[in-house]
This record gives C-alpha cells, structure tokens and sequence, in this order.
C-alpha cells in the first residue's frame, strides 16, 4: 500500500485545494473536532493543521474549547468561512477524502507493477480461467495483453463476458489494487472509489 501523507507537502495537492475541501466539510458538518475533520478527509490532522491555522488566521474559521490540543479542539466557520464555502462549492460540489494527484498515483501504479511482477503462464491463465469456457485462441489473445501489464481493450456485445474476464484478470496477480477514493487532476477532482464496485480495506 502506498504510504500516508504526514504533511500537507507530502499530499502533492495545493494547499488551495485542501483549505476548499476543509471549507466545504466544515460547512456541512457544522462544526468538527480536528481528528474528525481529518478523518472525514482521510489524513492525519497535522496534514490539515496548516491550512486550519490560515482560516484563522483569515477569521474564516474559529476553534473553540475543551479539548487537550488543537486536534481535540472544535472547529467551525464564521459568516466570511461559510461565504467562502459557498463559493467553493459552485466550482465543484466534491466533498470527502483528499484526492491523490494524477502523477502520484500512476507511479504507485508503477512501482506496484515492478514490485510484484509475477509470470504468468499458459498453466496460471488456464488455472485463473477455468470457471469460464474459453477457447485457447482466445487465451492465447488474453495472455500477452496482461503479461505486458497495460492496459486492455475487452470489446463484444452485451453478455459474452466482458466483465467476468476482466474481473479473473485478478486472479492471475493476487494482492489489493490500491485505488483512492477520487483523483485530483490539476484543479479538477475526479471521484473513483465506488463502494458497489471496491472494498475498503485495512492497510
């Protein structure tokens, strides 16, 4: 699994993108302690500690009470930290985890690759593919495609198993596929993670 962030440089996002994301969570939420809020974003609270000392600093947010430090501490908007929000919120309607810059991820992907290179074989693609009923011509088309580790283009009509080869693919490789739960590409933010079509995972 990739590493976690520890510090809003290690995120590879803009610091303008975290304050918009932290602005429109707050801004649903009401008010959150800071653990809270850097739970809903995904990260540490020291990740979000920077941005969190620009708000007030900006008198866009305030903290207040109780708590045994600033991570305890609540935090909510004041009337210029909702305006902003609201602004915020016509450019993307996205709120939740911090998106993974493109770049990061495609070379997590990279590395993933290298490090867990595996042959695969006649034997293992036969093995992966037994429950389904191919042809050895087309297991021979399969082979070279996934053995190359690109990408692969399944094309056919509805129902002649598309998506039960590409989800054997899998098989052949073992392990997680870390995938985030959206992708930031330049000021856009792409949302990825599907709960009908991934599983959350411990790392």
């Amino acid at each position: 699994m990739p590493a976690a962030p520890r510090t809003l440089e290690a995120t590879g996002l803009s610091p303008d993108m975290v304050q918009q994301l932290v602005l429109k969570t707050l801004h649903a939420a009401g008010e959150l302690t800071g653990n809270e809020l850097a739970s809903r974003l995904g990260v540490l609270f020291a990740v979000i500690q920077p941005v969190l000392d620009g708000l007030r600093r900006d008198r866009a947010c305030e903290m207040f009470g109780g708590g045994t430090g600033p991570h305890s501490n609540t935090y909510r908007l004041t009337d210029v930290g909702r305006s902003k929000a609201s602004a915020c919120m016509a450019h993307s309607s996205y709120v939740g985890r911090l998106p993974v810059p493109v770049s990061q991820y495609r070379r997590h992907l990279e590395q993933a690759s290298r490090a867990g290179a595996s042959e695969v074989t006649r034997a293992s693609m036969r093995e992966a593919f037994s429950r389904l009923v191919l042809t050895d011509r087309m297991l021979d088309q399969l082979g070279p495609g996934i053995s190359a580790r690109h990408s692969l283009f399944i094309y056919g009509p509805s129902g002649n198993g598309k998506t039960a080869i590409a989800s054997t693919v899998v098989k052949l490789f073992g392990g997680d596929i870390a995938v985030p739960y959206a992708l930031a590409a330049d000021t856009e933010i792409i949302g990825l993670y599907d709960p009908l079509s991934h599983q959350a995972v411990e790392a």
